[in-house]
């Protein structure tokens, strides 16, 4: 079965050396941070790519990817799947410069790179220009975008207050309007990240179900070892999953709206 998708992307760890209040992966608020090893991450990664057969944008992201140091491994690995891959892309935020060894591993990787460095100004960004810097002279053939999250025309106006687990009893057609106003499923075909071996449809879905607001549901977080189904079975639900009315989640969740409130990024915790 062939199983195109427009993006998604691995967490390669949830650890993050920011603390920022509204954090879309809700990293600051683990007390112990998944961070698995680099074998298993290859090992997610292998099965990834025995399921789906292409996928325009795979992103590499956090909490911060840069606090790896194993991370040119993972890119490494990530080479023998540059025909299913159509843009490779990293999401930093721009406090720490990436290793010589990890841009090698960019370097010699056989497909489009894109870094996407986020700037929340000199105070927590301070390396943010430095990365792009360093990015071009290693990747002359790379694309970059330095996201602006600091002056007054920030990055899509500023960050959302998403309100997981803060809002709920809400009617369907609530649901459904916050699904069909959220960017994630409409704009963005779902945030379709990789964790712990399972896709969920975006961020908010993960963090309801650890919270035990909602249950898992192989309908919208599949999960890629559950080896009660076959594999076309498991591709099928990869598939399906673009055609749902709305997700569980958003009973729970304001999503990221173009009529949300925007506040500043990346106001720290105490």
């Amino acid at each position: 079965m062939v199983v195109n998708m427009p993006r998604g992307g691995f967490y390669v760890t949830l650890r993050c050396n920011l603390k920022c209040k509204l954090c879309a992966a809700h990293a600051p608020y683990y007390k112990d941070p998944w961070h698995p090893s680099m074998d298993d991450l290859c090992r997610q990664v292998d099965r990834f790519f025995e399921l789906v057969s292409f996928i325009g944008h795979f992103s590499i992201t956090g909490g911060e990817p840069l606090l790896r140091s194993d991370l040119n491994i993972f890119v490494n690995r990530l080479h023998r799947y540059a025909g299913q891959i159509g843009t490779l892309e990293l999401f930093t935020n721009g406090s720490l410069l990436p290793s010589d060894s990890l841009l090698e591993a960019f370097q010699t990787y056989p497909g489009n790179v894109k870094f996407v460095v986020d700037d929340y100004g000199p105070e927590l960004s301070k390396n943010a220009q430095g990365c792009v810097d360093k990015v071009k002279a290693y990747l002359q053939e790379a694309d970059y975008e330095l996201r602006d999250y600091y002056s007054d025309h920030m990055h899509c106006d500023g960050w959302v207050d998403w309100k997981v687990g803060r809002t709920g009893s809400k009617t369907i057609e609530e649901i459904r309007e916050t699904f069909r106003k959220c960017s994630l499923p409409q704009k963005l075909d779902f945030v379709s990240c990789v964790n712990n071996g399972i896709i969920y449809p975006c961020p908010q879905t993960r963090r309801c179900i650890e919270l035990g607001l909602i249950p898992f549901d192989p309908k919208e977080a599949v999960d890629l070892f559950d080896r009660t189904y076959s594999d076309e079975e498991i591709q099928r639900r990869i598939i399906d999953r673009y055609s749902l009315p709305y997700l569980r989640a958003c009973q729970f969740c304001d999503g990221q709206c173009d009529d949300s409130q925007r506040f500043r990024p990346a106001e720290q915790l105490a």
